[in-house]
């Protein structure tokens, strides 16, 4: 009896703890993938610009002011200060089974000190949307809970991609997907319910 109490047992903490993490994704943000990675926007961006971040507004990661150091595309002038304020991708977005539209919800977070670059309206592979884009160049990305979330370059890299004929139809290099990671307290819980329910104290020798 103990046995088949510690099985259910299992199985409904399991349950408990997913539906405490999806209720709380679900009440604070559609998904959160990396931020597009600045390489594959470069052919098709109108603007961009690399710099460093100088201040940091409130202590927020995501409203900084960028002195501007590089201008690989654009009308921006070097050594304007530009007040980058929770700047969103725009793209990603995907569509799950129930036809709903998701946006990411991961905005530009950065430290003061850090060098990036970004891309502003790139085109997304499906051929309309303009998206944002960026990359360290000095720094580490890190967010979300200490998870490094955007791509590592250099300049050299980065003048060499904006040198290449400007481009209409640059593919946004990785799509993402929707992870089903919180179903798997589920799984795993539903399994060692089940073991539990099956094993049977072992026989004296």
């Amino acid at each position: 009896m103990r046995h088949v109490l510690a099985g259910f047992g299992a199985i409904a903490l399991a349950t408990a703890t997913v539906l405490s993490v999806a209720s709380t994704a679900r009440a604070e943000c559609s998904y959160l993938p990396d931020y597009p990675p600045i390489t594959a926007a470069m052919r098709s961006a109108t603007e961009i610009i690399v710099g460093e971040v100088v201040e940091r507004l409130d202590d927020s990661p995501g409203d900084f002011r960028l002195r501007i150091n590089h201008v690989l595309r654009g009308g921006a002038r070097v050594g304007d200060v530009r007040h980058i304020e929770y700047l969103y991708p725009k793209w990603p977005t995907i569509t799950p089974s129930d036809g709903a539209v998701l946006e990411s919800c991961t905005y530009l977070a950065a430290r003061k000190g850090d060098l990036i670059a970004i891309a502003f309206g790139a085109l997304a592979n499906d051929g309309r949307t303009r998206y944002n884009a960026a990359g360290w160049l000095k720094g580490v990305p890190r967010y979300w809970g200490g998870n490094v979330y955007a791509e590592r370059t250099t300049l050299a890299k980065l003048e060499a991609l904006a040198a290449l004929p400007q481009s209409d139809s640059e593919p946004f290099a990785r799509e993402q997907a929707v992870t089903e990671l919180p179903w798997l307290p589920l799984i795993a819980g539903g399994l060692a319910g089940l073991f539990v329910l099956v094993r049977r104290p072992g026989k004296p020798g």
